[in-house]
C-alpha cells in the first residue's frame, strides 16, 4: 500500500473576498489603507518597499496567510487585550500596515528578507504574544472564528534548571 497524507502542502483557512476580487488584491488594498491611516509618506522608498513586499508574499502564494493574521490581530486588540508582534515579522512593512506589528520596517530600515524569501520554502513565522491572563481568550477567539477543524492550539513546555528557573 502506498499513500501520501500530503504534509508539505500548506493550507490556509478560507478567506472572504468579495466576488472577483483576490486575497492579493485585498491585501494590496489594506496595505495602501494601512499608509493612509498610519499617517505615513507616500514616498519612492514606501512604494519600493512595498511593491518588494506585495510581490514577494503574491508569488509565495501567503496574501491569505497574512489577511488571516492581521485580521486575528486585529479582534485580538478589539478584545482589550495587549498583543505585540515580535521576531522577524516586525521586519516587514505589510505586517506594520495591515495592523500585525507596530514597528515601522521601513523607518526602522529592517531587513524584510529574514522574514520572508523565495528561497526558504516555509511559512513565514509571525509571532504575536499576548497577556497571559487572556490567552485562552484568543484562542476561543480563533476557534469559533475558523472553527476546531481548521486551527489548532500548538504548546511548546520549558523545563528548567534551579539557576535558570530563577534567571528566568
Amino acid at each position: 500500500v502506498t499513500f501520501d497524507l500530503d504534509l508539505k502542502r500548506l493550507r490556509f483557512p478560507d478567506f472572504p473576498t468579495p466576488a472577483g476580487r483576490s486575497a492579493d488584491a485585498l491585501l494590496a488594498e489594506r496595505c495602501w489603507r494601512g499608509v493612509h491611516e498610519r499617517g505615513m509618506r507616500e514616498d519612492e522608498a514606501l512604494r519600493d518597499r512595498l511593491h518588494l513586499e506585495l510581490s514577494m508574499i503574491r508569488r509565495m502564494g501567503f496574501a491569505a496567510y497574512f489577511l488571516t493574521v492581521a485580521d486575528i490581530a486585529a479582534d485580538v486588540k478589539a478584545m482589550g487585550i495587549f498583543a505585540a508582534c515580535r521576531g522577524s515579522a516586525a521586519g516587514s512593512l505589510v505586517c506594520y500596515l495591515t495592523g500585525i506589528s507596530d514597528v515601522d520596517a521601513l523607518q526602522h530600515d529592517l531587513a524584510f528578507e529574514r522574514f520572508m524569501n523565495p528561497r526558504r520554502d516555509e511559512l513565514p513565522d509571525v509571532d504575536i504574544d499576548v497577556e497571559s491572563a487572556r490567552r485562552e481568550d484568543v484562542y476561543d477567539m480563533i476557534l469559533t472564528r475558523h472553527g476546531h477543524e481548521r486551527a489548532a492550539c500548538v504548546a511548546m513546555v520549558d523545563t528548567y534548571r534551579a539557576r535558570s528557573a530563577v534567571r528566568e
